[in-house]
This record gives structure tokens, C-alpha cells and sequence, in this order.
């Protein structure tokens, strides 16, 4: 009988580990932490094996040879440690108590913030910073996440505007969701465009300085992207490239972006300290990305290569001859008369 009992055991504790291996995606289900019946579901599924360990001991049974209790101390040991890192007796103790586990939530004396509380938030003054879940303030205090800025000015912290949430400031300084950025200044600052800003003394892209932009002439052509009167700018990055900045603009293809002015066609970067890098020989008028990371213009043909870095112009090969075609015998991706290329490389002449 006791080895029956063991086997049955045995199927019961099979499931057990996927359970705990997938709890993550049920616990960050939408509206799992307000619903009681899931949590307590959850808490049923992460404790079973106590239970049947237990009901082997009621029974005067072993587990192959071994004492139930020690088992169910060991597995009481890990559910706790599981629950607890999940927060669920919290939320069903919040849920209990009708507070809400999602979002903010104000009583009469306190607020909370995804059921757990913040600390000397006043709650006939509270608000949520528009645009974010991150900021929030009182008539005493901003909060980023759960935690106090201590040296933000309350009474005048806003989004900024048009930023969509990106830019906040106070009196004083400016914040992303990143924290404060330093030496900013908080009167003085604005939304440019895109993901860029600036005060009176410095463009910013994020948290980051724009090293040398000058504010009074900086525009932001996309989102990494912009230029003042003298150079062009990646992310935070100025371009060394020599370029001519009264023409130069952006070409898009699909979710590329390239540079060209009168002289030169540049690749983007992002990644990079030197962003920009001239496409050798090509001819802006022409010029256009044909995908698979190729491009042409009249009389040439490229490769470029983010991952790389690099931009090469395929020797001999001329734009009217060449063609993308996947060769499943080679894996080469693009062609000219009887060469086979992939990602640039000459893969074979047939």
C-alpha cells in the first residue's frame, strides 16, 4: 500500500516545478493582483505539496522511506519564500481591505502606489504626474516610483510640455525617468522635438548632455537625430564627419534612417562615437537603400553593415546588374550577372 501511495504522491509532484516555472506570466497576468479568486488560487497552487505530505502523514504512510513532516518543512520553507517574493499575502490582505492592487490608490489617510503604501504621501494632495506611472507629488513631496526626490520642489514639478512624458521639471532641474539630469535648468527648459531638449545652456538627449549642440540653433530631425548650426548629432554624439550642414537631411527606407547633404551619403551609426559614415563615391542625387542592407546610386553598388560598422562598396559590380535573390544552396542573399554575394562578401562565381 505504501508503495502505491508513494507512486500517487509522486504523480501529484510531477506538475509542481512547471507551476513555479511558469508562476511569472499568471502573477503579471492583467488583473491578477485585484482579482481574490486568482491570488487565492495561486497561493493553492504554490502550497499542494504541504498539503500532501501531510495527508500521507495523516495516514501513517512514508514517502520512499523518508518522514512526511521533513518534507512538508521543506516545502513550507520554499512556498513561503515564493508567496513573499510575489507579494501575495499583501494583495490579498490590500483586496480584503479594498485596496486596490494596481495603479494608485488613495484612502483617507494613506496612498498607495500597486498596494504597497508611500511613505508620507498626503493624500488630500496627491496627484499622479500626467503622462507617467513613475512621477507622482503631493503638496510636500515628488515621488519617483516609491521613493521621495528629496531635492525636488513639489509645488512647481510638471511633464514637460509636448515631451509625451519624457521631460519633467521643477523650478530647478529636469528629470527623465532615469532620475535628474544634471546641471540642468528647470526654468529654462523645453521640449525641442522627438527625443531631445534643451535649457539655456545645454541640448539633452535623454539624461545625456549633447556635448558642443548649441540650443539657440538645434533642431531635432528624428528621434536619435538632430543638428545646429554646426554639426549633425547621433543620440549624444557629434559627427566628426566633415559635413555641410545648411543641406543636409534625412532619407528614410522602412525603419532606416540615412544622411545625405550636396557632397556626401551617410550612414547612421547609433552605436558609435563617430555616427556618421560617408557612403565612398556616392552620388546623393541617386542614392537610395534597396534593403538587405544594400543600397546603389547610378554607378555603384553598397553593403552596410550596422553590426560590423562598416560600409563597403562592391568593386566591379554595377546597379543595373544587380538584383536581391536568396540562393538556398549558398545562402547568398543578392546577385550580379553569375556572382553570388551574401551580406556583402562574394560568395561564389558560377
Amino acid at each position: 500500500m505504501n508503495y502505491a501511495v508513494n507512486i500517487v504522491a509522486t504523480i501529484f509532484l510531477v506538475p509542481w516545478p512547471a507551476i513555479v516555472i511558469m508562476s511569472p506570466m499568471m502573477i503579471a497576468a492583467r488583473g491578477f493582483s485585484d482579482s481574490k479568486s486568482s491570488i487565492v488560487t495561486a497561493l493553492l497552487f504554490f502550497s499542494y505539496p504541504i498539503f500532501l505530505f501531510l495527508l500521507i502523514k495523516l495516514f501513517g504512510f512514508k514517502f520512499y522511506g523518508t518522514e512526511p513532516l521533513a518534507w512538508v518543512l521543506g516545502f513550507s520553507v520554499v512556498v513561503l519564500i515564493i508567496i513573499q517574493l510575489y507579494g501575495l499575502p499583501r494583495m490579498l490582505y490590500n483586496i480584503c481591505n479594498d485596496i486596490s492592487n494596481e495603479g494608485y490608490h488613495i484612502t483617507t489617510e494613506k496612498v498607495y502606489k500597486n498596494g504597497i503604501p508611500l511613505k508620507d504621501a498626503d493624500p488630500d494632495t496627491f496627484t499622479a504626474i500626467e503622462g507617467t506611472l513613475f512621477y507622482s507629488k503631493d503638496s510636500n513631496y515628488v515621488y519617483a516610483d516609491y521613493k521621495i526626490i528629496e531635492s525636488a520642489h513639489a509645488p512647481s514639478f510638471e511633464v514637460v510640455e509636448g515631451s509625451n512624458g519624457l521631460y519633467y521639471k521643477d523650478k530647478n532641474n529636469a528629470y527623465t525617468q532615469w532620475g535628474i539630469i544634471d546641471n540642468s535648468d528647470g526654468e529654462s527648459f523645453e521640449w525641442v522635438g522627438h527625443n531631445y531638449a534643451k535649457d539655456k545652456n545645454n541640448v539633452y538627449f535623454d539624461q545625456y548632455v549633447v556635448d558642443n549642440a548649441d540650443p539657440n540653433s538645434f533642431e531635432a530631425l528624428e528621434s536619435y537625430i538632430g543638428k545646429d548650426q554646426n554639426s549633425v548629432f547621433v543620440r549624444y554624439y557629434k559627427a566628426d564627419t566633415d559635413i555641410d550642414n545648411k543641406s543636409f537631411e534625412l532619407i528614410r527606407f522602412d525603419e532606416e534612417f540615412f544622411g545625405k547633404d550636396e557632397r556626401h551619403v551617410y550612414a547612421v551609426f547609433y552605436n558609435s562615437s563617430n555616427p556618421l559614415q560617408i557612403f565612398p563615391e556616392a552620388d546623393p542625387a541617386t542614392f537610395k537603400p534597396i534593403g538587405e542592407y544594400y543600397a546603389v546610386d547610378d554607378s555603384h553598388v553598397y553593403h552596410y553593415s550596422y553590426y560590423r560598422g562598416h560600409i563597403k562598396l562592391l568593386e566591379g559590380v554595377k546597379p543595373e546588374n544587380f538584383k536581391l535573390e536568396y540562393d538556398p544552396e549558398t545562402g547568398a542573399d543578392a546577385k550580379s550577372h553569375n556572382k553570388l554575394f551574401r551580406q556583402g562578401e562574394l560568395v561564389t562565381t558560377k
